[in-house]
């Protein structure tokens, strides 16, 4: 196997585009034995696609220098690792779900009450808590029973005809309806405007 002799200084003379192909090839092998300075401008030329591990057998042949071996393991510290495709077809990402948590409705509610206790302002109360469904049921059935109130209101004037019976109800006679008994000693002493008669008297 031919030994490459390398200058002081690479590149020197040397192709370093053929002699990386040849160490590829693990045709030749490296005698750094010379070598003074090796830039790295001209290490990633030499050493591209050699591996410290596996070529290292016709990497280094002999003696080399302290500074310049410290250069090359730098150099392949700084080389990111090539991944290895494979031709195994890839898994399809599997979406993570996250379970829901579910947690127990508390039974009791806390409430703050004005306090019967001399020197306190409030005292705490313990009610029972309305479950979410049955609350919005109850809000739900509210709001009906208010449209149906509504509906119901009697009008101004209904209102005010009612009034005006009344009145003339209270004042004329009879407000207790036609068979009303007056507790007083005369009807007049009832009823201010009118008396009571009975009927068709001439």
């Amino acid at each position: 196997m031919e030994i490459i002799k390398l200058p002081s200084v690479l590149p020197g003379e040397l192709d370093l585009l053929n002699i990386n192909k040849q160490l590829r090839e693990h045709q030749i092998q490296l005698d750094w034995s010379a070598v003074v300075s090796a830039p790295e401008s001209q290490l990633v030329v030499l050493l591209d696609g050699i591996d410290q591990v596996e070529d290292a057998d016709w990497l280094i042949n002999g003696d080399i220098a302290e500074k310049i071996a410290t250069d090359i393991i730098n150099f392949f510290n700084k080389q990111k690792p090539k991944v290895k495709k494979s031709r195994s077809k890839k898994k399809p990402l599997e979406t993570k779900v996250t379970p829901q948590l579910w947690e127990q409705r508390k039974l009791l509610e806390t409430q703050f009450i004005p306090s019967t206790n001399e020197g306190q302002l409030l005292e705490e109360k313990f009610i029972l808590a309305i479950d979410p469904l049955i609350e919005e049921k109850l809000e739900v059935k509210a709001d009906e029973t208010n449209k149906i109130l509504e509906s119901q209101l009697p009008t101004p004037y209904k209102i005010r005809d009612e009034l005006e019976k009344a009145v003339l109800a209270d004042l004329l006679g009879p407000a207790g309806g036609e068979e009303e008994e007056v507790d007083e000693d005369s009807v007049s002493d009832r009823y201010l405007v009118g008396l009571l008669a009975q009927g068709k008297r001439i």
